[in-house]
């Protein structure tokens, strides 16, 4: 059938799956110095790496999957970009970084999408966007990955919603 041609090993691993919210509860964004008006968060830069290199290691076959790591902010693109570091040269042409803007259109078997989102504050800024969320969490054809800060983006009623569905299905970690 066409769902077990699509089914992988990863799917059924508790840590993975088909779609994961991973809540970082600790991490905070920040601003580069300079007065950059783009956000970044260094500490779901590392956990995207970390993440990455659990899937790799585990399941080998994902090295010739098409992966895509999204992320709102540009300096966080950068971060990300920074954080990867070598493994982006070791598997060329297979994983790329990008912004959501710049990924509209485009399907890559696995997404990693860092939200960057979190204060104490509040506010989801352009994270909010509709549009900008649906292209997040369509580009995967495999598996979503998303990492960010709930009870930051809980607090908008379209990521509410979002996490409502994940927890129908229990697909928050």
């Amino acid at each position: 059938t066409v769902l077990r041609a699509y089914r992988r090993s990863f799917h059924v691993d508790p840590l993975f799956g088909v779609c994961r919210f991973y809540d970082l509860p600790h991490a905070l964004e920040t601003r580069r110095a300079g007065g950059s008006t783009s956000l970044r968060n260094v500490d779901e830069a590392r956990f995207v790496c970390q993440l990455y290199d659990t899937l790799l290691n585990d399941y080998a076959y994902v090295r010739h999957m098409s992966i895509l790591v999204l992320t709102p902010y540009s300096a966080q693109v950068r971060q990300l970009v920074s954080a990867l570091g070598t493994r982006l040269q070791q598997h060329r042409g297979q994983v790329s970084v990008r912004s959501i803007d710049s990924a509209q259109g485009g399907e890559c078997d696995i997404v990693f999408f860092s939200c960057v989102r979190a204060s104490a504050r509040g506010g989801v800024g352009f994270v909010g966007d509709v549009r900008r969320l649906n292209v997040a969490i369509t580009r995967a054809r495999l598996g979503l990955f998303v990492v960010g800060h709930r009870h930051t983006l809980q607090a908008h009623p379209v990521w509410n919603a979002f996490f409502q569905d994940l927890e129908s299905v229990t697909l928050i970690l």
